[in-house]
């Protein structure tokens, strides 16, 4: 609150005086917010403090965040500011500033939607392999559970573990790149690529084996047969 005061004189030397009292009513400042429109469930996410505007020039020494989770941090600066959801949704992050007036509630406001990642599993293994031997592979599903996990070998080949860990196959045409994946067969959800691997099967060249009797009569002519060597049979 603030008077104002004019004074005039007039021409007989009379002093006159008016006074006029001025109520001034305080700003509330407000403040810029940036970050993404989506985080993932588990992963960090980056809120970005921008302008403050207050036409009273105050000093911002507390920015109080609200993540709309029901939790709180307050910082000193105005450096980004990080949080992780593990709650799916929209979530209303709001803003309160404090300064020398006091604390200004909903100086501003963002709006995150909460998503959910599916899990991976984790691929390991040679990157060729040649044809007829047999290719290791080991799956690695973390810590998440599931029923089972469907391998696709890239050859038309498939086959379901209730485990992780390593699996064997054999691939009995070379000269191609197979690409290997997998998907997580949970309770209530199916989660269809959540690994893959390229792997390269080496063409292996066939050989012809002689056959026939040990022994033979000179002269007499024998024929000596000859087979046509194949390649191992699939191990599943």
């Amino acid at each position: 609150m603030v008077t104002i005061t004019a004074k005039t004189t007039d021409d007989e030397g009379v002093l006159n005086a008016n006074s006029l009292t001025l109520t001034v009513s305080n700003v509330a400042p407000s403040i810029a917010l940036s970050g993404g429109s989506t985080v993932s469930a588990g992963l960090p996410y980056t809120l970005s403090f921008g302008q403050v505007t207050d036409p009273g020039q105050d000093t911002v020494s507390a920015y109080n965040v609200r993540w709309g989770d029901g939790e709180t941090d307050s910082y000193t600066t105005a450096s980004p500011a990080t949080h992780i959801y593990n709650d799916l949704g929209v979530k209303s992050i709001v803003v309160d500033l404090v300064d020398e007036d006091g604390t200004h509630p909903f100086a501003g406001s963002h709006s995150v939607t909460v998503i959910n990642v599916p899990p991976t599993v984790n691929l390991t293994g040679a990157s060729s392999v040649n044809e007829g031997d047999v290719y290791s592979l080991t799956l690695d599903a973390g810590s998440e559970s599931f029923v089972t996990l469907v391998v696709h070998w890239g050859d038309g080949s498939t086959n379901s573990y209730t485990t992780d860990g390593a699996k064997n196959h054999v691939y009995n045409d070379g000269g191609i790149d197979v690409v290997i994946t997998v998907d997580r067969v949970a309770a209530s959800v199916t989660n269809v690529g959540v690994g893959s691997k390229t792997v390269t099967v080496i063409n292996q060249p066939s050989s012809i084996l002689p056959s026939g009797p040990a022994t033979v009569l000179e002269g007499s002519g024998t024929p000596l047969p000859w087979a046509r060597s194949a390649t191992p049979a699939a191990i599943t």
